[in-house]
């Protein structure tokens, strides 16, 4: 994979402070987070392999050796946090293996595979959000927690080189922006260009796209969060509101697919995190693409998704000391990863 620039993934505070030439990540001197991970590593049981349910189609983030499901290395992980899960296994020396197994797409809900029998732990460039930690409406009983927070996420829009844009204001009805349905990357561009509120509400009368060109306006109450959706959304293809001059909005299952409608013209703009759109914009081959926007105001965490039950959250105290000593407690992220994409299991036999 194409190294990016580090300083174009760079973005907060505790990502940046020791940044390449101002720290030595692999210092030798004893670190009281990494003796707290070995204490708690000490106190697990003796167990089979962990599952560790990993999305494969988001590179550089979590992805498959390939997506042929039949091949033998459909369940190979690659990228940042299968990075992390082989250090956090060597950091353990035994006590913590684990077993991969591919989630496929579509992206939407998969932190909640880990409340399956299934899987032990979930991951794959997900977004900890309190409210993912249930399904529906109902908060009474969670079905899953989030981990310690590993990596940063902030939204970014897509383009081509040649598409004029500073600020997703400036989007309008003669745009078509395309995204992943259910992901943080939709729901943050619909807040930020005007469809959904800050408590997820869909504007009333939008036009929503469904298969066989079937289009239907949308009604009062109606919720498309990065967690909850109304059910009469479910299957949707499109969005619009021409009265209200907001931007087109296509959906689609794969960032592929997404990928290839920008370059050919289909749409102008592909909405999702940062990262995988800087990746997609040093690609080697095709139409030049760049990362036009970046939203600035909103920062979130990426992190593991466990049961909640009493063996999940056993599991979850561990990982998260583990996590934090090869992180060094955050400072330690996907910048520094994309340099050297060892410095995990590095950092895992210097401290273990």
């Amino acid at each position: 994979m194409k190294k990016l620039p580090l300083i174009a993934l760079c973005f907060s505070l505790t990502a940046c402070a020791n940044f390449p030439g101002s720290g030595n990540f692999l210092s030798s001197n004893e670190n009281p987070i990494c003796s707290e991970a070995r204490s708690a590593v000490s106190t697990m049981p003796v167990t089979q392999s962990l599952r560790y349910g990993f999305f494969s189609d988001f590179n550089p983030l979590s992805y498959a050796a390939t997506l042929n499901e039949f091949s033998s290395e459909a369940n190979d992980p690659l990228g940042y946090e299968p990075s992390l899960i082989k250090a956090v296994s060597l950091f353990g020396k035994g006590a913590l293996q684990f077993q991969s197994i591919a989630i496929p797409n579509p992206f939407k809900g998969i932190w909640l595979d880990s409340a399956s029998t299934d899987f032990d732990l979930v991951g794959g460039g997900i977004t900890a959000l309190e409210n993912r930690r249930y399904v529906g409406s109902d908060h009474s009983s969670p079905l899953i927690t989030f981990g310690v927070g590993h990596v940063s996420f902030r939204q970014s829009l897509l383009t081509r080189e040649n598409f004029e844009i500073t600020n997703y204001h400036e989007l309008n009805h003669g745009h078509k922006i395309g995204v992943l349905a259910g992901t943080t990357g939709e729901v943050r561009l619909l807040e930020l260009v005007g469809y959904v509120d800050d408590a997820g509400y869909l504007s009333v009368g939008s036009l929503v796209g469904y298969p066989l060109d079937i289009k239907l306006e949308s009604h009062q109450g109606d919720v498309l969060s990065a967690a909850v959706q109304s059910q009469s959304l479910a299957g949707r293809v499109s969005l619009s509101y021409e009265e209200r001059n907001l931007p087109q909005i296509i959906y689609f299952n794969n960032e592929f697919d997404a990928l290839l409608a920008l370059e050919s013209g289909d749409i102008d703009g592909f909405a999702r995190g940062e990262i995988g759109n800087q990746v997609a914009s040093v690609q080697d081959e095709g139409v030049e693409l760049k990362v036009a926007v970046i939203d600035r105001q909103q920062v979130e965490y990426g992190a593991f998704s466990y049961p909640a039950t009493a063996e999940g959250d056993l599991l979850r105290g561990v990982m998260d000391k583990v996590i934090s000593c090869l992180t060094d407690d955050n400072k330690v992220g996907f910048a520094q990863w994309n340099t050297n994409n060892e410095i995990f299991s590095q950092r895992a036999n210097k401290f273990r």
